[in-house]
């Protein structure tokens, strides 16, 4: 029997087998290639979803603080920008901002709304030949679709714009002003309504959702935001829809790099992103006084390092840390105590007369300053604490432990402390719950008392105290960060805080005295760990 014939004997004598073979592989064949021919269908969807809302844009710069609007003409004329892309647009851009349209009725509302500020020039990075028939100008919108769909707006119609407000400092921190976090626009004219597709749908969310978009002039969004020529974002775009391949990729990517990497002009001017951008402050602290020869003498002399978001992120703050090393910089950490007082303690026959004669010290002292710090060869405080005796403390003296404190001389004097006393700092927990303030305590025991001089006429922030007889290290306010409603009031009585804060808790004219002598100097100071066990948070 030859193979041709077995092969066809067995093929007829199996044939069911044969055909449910050949079936099933028939089938499993339609699958897979369904399954393929769906997939590209999709791939190819989800890249016609994308190119269409982003167009041209291929690279977006989206920060949470503002930045100066120069920066984007200093990326325009970075080295080899031209090669890969066609030009950088300046924006202002909000996820979550709602639209409000009055009526007979009430008033429509449309919320998640998405806000660009832009000028002419974002709808030339459209890729599909969209653009409204009228670009918004001062005290104007465009809509697109869905959004003047959901408000039923139509040409002409007013509506009011309500945006987060730009606060530097995170909302669920106790020194965040919540009292105002939305900003009204009131009577935008719309003059377009732009359809849903091309940038008519712009967003930068990975949904196949439809996204309701509001455009604004960006001249009308900074002025509303009292950021006049400043931006949060800027959209690069590139010279074809198509991605570019890895290589190129990786040299675009480091053009805009090189563009935003800090340095100086050729003019000798500052470029690219500076410390301005990042929201972060240089600035020189002295204190001098005169001494009896008449002779000028400087006390302390150092540059401070402050952010507008009150605390440092721990990138920028190890950033930062990491650049001054060789200058000896020294991270400092300064917090507000609702109080600071003596902790009671069980009473005894010899000692429940002076528990009872104390009130200053069961009261405590109110809104006081609280510095976290380590002592350096170049700020050593312990070298001028005194002990029990009023003696400096050994120069060979160990460093403040985590459950330690030193008290300025005022303070332990308002307190009537005794070294090894306990002292009781009450403060708010640095995150806040639904933004409520919670209050929390920590105890320390006094190490020692680091003595203050009064001036003869105090600080202002702009202006350091004058003295008569040498300060001291503790004579220093600028320990302190500003802390707008707080520290520029010229009593403490007059501070409007974001905070929750009692104004009839404030001694007369003991605390106000203070501050006039003293301004914000702080009046306690723990160990660097110490502050930031409790003090510390997802915020720095």
């Amino acid at each position: 029997m030859t193979a041709w014939r077995f092969i066809t004997r067995s093929l007829s004598y199996h044939w069911r087998i044969h055909l449910a073979v050949a079936l099933g592989v028939a089938a499993a064949t339609a699958v897979l290639a369904g399954a393929l021919l769906v997939g590209d269908s999709v791939r190819g969807s989800l890249w016609r979803l994308t190119s269409e809302r982003l167009g041209y844009i291929d690279y977006v710069l989206a920060t949470d603080r503002f930045f100066r609007e120069e920066v984007v003409a200093e990326i325009e004329q970075a080295e080899s920008f031209d090669r890969f892309f066609s030009q950088a647009v300046p924006a202002v851009l909000f996820p979550q901002a709602t639209v409000e349209l009055p009526n007979e009725a009430g008033t429509n509302r449309s919320s998640n709304v998405t806000v660009i500020g832009a000028g002419e020039d974002f709808w030339q990075l459209d890729a599909y030949g969209v653009r409204p028939e009228a670009i918004a100008g001062e005290n104007e919108v465009v809509l697109n679709e869905p959004l003047a769909s959901e408000l039923n707006a139509k040409v002409g119609a007013e509506v009011t714009l309500r945006l987060p407000t730009a606060d530097e400092v995170p909302a669920d921190s106790p020194l965040a002003d919540t009292r105002d976090r939305v900003q009204g626009v009131p009577r935008l004219k719309v003059v377009a309504i732009v359809p849903a597709s091309g940038l008519g749908r712009f967003s930068m969310r990975p949904s196949q959702g439809t996204p309701r978009n509001a455009y604004l002039s960006l001249a009308t969004i900074q002025d509303a935001l009292d950021q006049q020529g400043r931006v949060n974002a800027v959209l690069v775009g590139g010279k074809e829809i198509e991605p570019l391949s890895d290589d190129a990729a990786a040299a675009a990517e480091t053009t805009l790099a090189d563009a935003l990497r800090p340095r100086l002009g050729e003019d000798g001017q500052p470029s690219g992103l500076t410390l301005d951008d990042f929201g972060v402050q240089i600035s020189r602290v002295t204190q001098d006084y005169k001494n009896e020869q008449g002779d000028t003498q400087t006390v302390f002399d150092y540059f401070s390092v402050t952010t507008n978001q009150m605390l440092f992120s721990p990138e920028s703050a190890t950033a930062i840390e990491q650049a001054v090393l060789p200058f000896q910089g020294q991270p400092i950490f300064t917090y507000l105590a609702n109080t600071i007082a003596k902790a009671s303690k069980p009473s005894t026959t010899d000692d429940a007369a002076s528990e009872t004669n104390d009130p200053d010290a069961e009261s405590g002292i109110p809104y006081s300053l609280v510095t976290a710090v380590d002592s350096t060869p170049a700020f050593d405080l312990l070298a001028i604490a005194n002990d029990a005796n009023g003696q400096p403390l050994p120069s060979d003296a160990p460093p403040l432990e985590d459950d330690e404190i030193l008290l300025n001389s005022w303070a332990a004097n308002d307190l009537r402390a005794q070294i090894g006393d306990t002292i009781r700092i009450s403060y708010f927990e640095p995150e806040t719950a639904h933004g409520d303030a919670i209050e929390r305590s920590s105890e320390f025991r006094l190490r020692g008392v680091v003595p203050l001089t009064e001036p003869l006429q105090g600080p202002e922030r702009r202006r350091s105290a004058v003295f008569d007889k040498p300060p001291t290290l503790a004579n220093d306010p600028r320990l302190t960060p500003e802390v707008e409603g707080f520290t520029d009031q010229r009593t403490i009585r007059e501070a409007d805080p974001p905070f929750p804060f009692d104004r009839d808790r404030i001694r007369q004219p003991t605390d106000d005295d203070y501050w006039d002598f003293y301004l914000t100097t702080p009046k306690a100071f723990l160990s660097l760990e110490a502050g930031q066990q409790i003090w510390g948070s997802r915020f720095g």
